[in-house]
Formats: structure tokens, sequence, C-alpha cells
């Protein structure tokens, strides 16, 4: 299995014209426990490039305002899914209530919303009163907040998430409940 590493430098000029320079480093392999870069290593490539700030020999005049590293495992261990539910419909999940994320319009907390993209909805058991959620307390939801908290997810809002906060709230659904239509 070949993990591929990008290192992807973002730059802008003076009239906020933006550029991405990307450059691949070799392949990983986590089971070799292998590092990535480390943030010296990426900031002589980017001093190289961009230089210091202001005038002067350098590379190139841009700015440069970021960088990322991007692993790509182009073969999973597993292929999961089997792409058979043929619908737009996304489920999305209200995490920690009460203790971060996004406000509402009277400044109250809504916690951050996690995405399900093509949901399953044969495996999910759905509110008989509110036919728009679905319970998150089945096995399917616990293992997908084991693997998160396992990771250490931290939510858009720099919050690191528990599994009791994650996914504490009903489920919304976003998207259309018709299958996809050629286009």
């Amino acid at each position: 299995m070949a993990v591929h590493a990008y290192i992807h430098f973002f730059s802008r000029d003076n009239q906020n014209y933006t550029e991405t320079t990307t450059y691949e480093i070799p392949a990983f392999d986590f089971a070799a426990g292998q590092d990535l870069p480390t943030v010296a290593e990426i900031d002589a490539i980017q001093v190289a490039m961009f230089g210091p700030g202001g005038t002067g020999h350098k590379m190139s005049t841009s700015i440069c305002y970021a960088y990322s590293v991007e692993l790509v495992q182009d073969d999973p261990a597993s292929v999961t899914g089997d792409g058979t539910v043929a619908t737009a419909i996304a489920a999305k999940t209200r995490s920690g209530i009460g203790v971060t994320g996004n406000t509402d319009p009277f400044g109250n907390l809504e916690g951050e919303e996690i995405r399900i993209p093509g949901l399953n909805k044969a495996s999910v058991i759905f509110d008989p009163v509110n036919p728009n959620s679905i319970a998150t307390t089945t096995a399917i939801w616990t293992a997908l907040r084991t693997a998160l908290d396992a990771v250490g997810w931290v939510s858009d809002g720099g919050h690191t998430y528990s599994t009791a906060e994650m996914m504490e709230s009903a489920v919304q659904f976003n998207g259309k409940r018709a299958p996809k239509r050629s286009r």
C-alpha cells in the first residue's frame, strides 16, 4: 500500500492572484513508522523559494502565506462500501451541543456538524415521531465515535471531542431522497 505525501505551498502576489506549488515527497509506509518532514525542513524549502520578507535576491517575489502536507492512500487496506445507494442524501449530526461549535442567532452553542455522505437508510433506525431524525445511539454510530476518538478527532472549532460528545444529537438530512440523475 503506497501512501503518497505532498507538500503544498500557497502563495499570492500584491494583486491577490494565488497559486499553489506542489512537491511530492517519497512514498510512505505507515507500518515502517516513517516520519513526515519536520517544520524546519519544510521551512527551508519555503525560504529557498520565496526568501525572507522584503526585496532582495530570491527566486519568487510572491508571498507564501501557508503550506500544507497531504497524505493520499491510493490503496486502502479494505475497500469499503459498495455504492449501491444511488441517492444524494447525506446525514448531518451535531456534536457537543452546549460544549463548543457554531452558535445559533441567540448565541447558544449548537455543536459541530459531522456529514455522513451516501446514507444507507437500511442500516439506521428512524425516529417514529420525526421522520427527519435517526437514533445516534446504535452500534454503527458507536463504532464511528470510537474510531474518531482513536485518532483524536478535532472539530472545525478546534475542540477535541470525546466519544460522549460526538454525534450526540438527532440527525438532519441534507440532499434529495430521489436517485441521482445522469447528466
